[in-house]
C-alpha cells in the first residue's frame, strides 16, 4: 500500500487516542451500580488490540522512515528520515539551550542567601563568557538549522512508499 510518513503518523496518534480513551474506560468500569455493568475483560481486549496495532503502525513507520532519503544542503548530502528525525532532537535542543543562554542566563542566580557568582576568599566575580549578542547570534544560527531540518523531515514525510500494510491499521474504528 502506497503510504506517507503523514499517514503514519496519524494513524498512531488515532491508535494512541483510542489506547487511551480504552485505559480510560477500563477504570471507570471497575466500580458500577447493579446492572451498569461493564465487560472489564472485554474493554482489556480491546485496549490489548489497540496496543498491538500501535506497534504495528511503529513498525511500518520504522520501516517507511528508512526507506525515505532526504537531501539536507547543511550536510550536503542525502540522509534518511530515520536520521533527520534523530539530528531534528539535537538540533532543537541545541536552539533552546542557545535561546536560553541570549535570554535567561543573566539573571543571577541566589540559593539560601548566598550568591554562587562570587568567589568568597577574594571577592573575585564570575564574568560572563560569551555576550548576549554572541548568545543571540547563535541562538539565530541554531535556529535557522533548526528550520531547515524541520523542512527535511517534512519533504521526506509527505514522500509516498509502497510498504506492505493492512488498510485497517491506517484507520482504526
Amino acid at each position: 500500500m502506497n503510504v506517507t510518513g503523514y499517514a503514519l503518523r496519524e494513524a498512531l496518534k488515532l491508535w494512541e487516542l483510542k489506547r487511551d480513551a480504552l485505559k480510560d474506560q477500563v477504570e471507570a468500569s471497575l466500580y458500577a451500580f447493579p446492572g451498569e455493568e461493564e465487560s472489564v475483560r472485554a474493554i482489556v481486549a480491546d485496549l490489548r488490540d489497540a496496543e498491538e496495532a500501535t506497534a504495528e503502525v511503529q513498525t511500518v513507520q520504522a520501516q517507511y522512515n528508512a526507506s525515505v532519503t532526504v537531501f539536507v544542503p547543511a550536510l550536503e548530502r542525502s540522509i534518511t528520515l530515520t536520521e533527520a528525525v534523530k539530528r531534528l532532537g539535537g538540533l532543537e535542543r541545541e536552539e533552546r539551550l542557545w535561546k536560553w543562554a541570549a535570554t535567561k542566563a543573566s539573571a543571577q542566580r541566589v540559593a539560601y542567601g548566598t550568591d554562587d557568582s562570587v568567589r568568597k576568599a577574594d571577592e573575585v566575580r564570575k564574568q560572563r563568557v560569551l555576550s548576549v549578542d554572541e548568545c543571540v547570534t547563535e541562538w539565530v544560527r541554531a535556529t535557522k538549522a533548526t528550520s531547515a531540518m524541520r523542512s527535511a523531515v517534512a519533504v521526506a514525510n509527505a514522500t509516498a512508499r509502497d510498504i506492505p500494510v493492512e488498510s485497517g491499521l491506517l484507520s482504526p474504528a
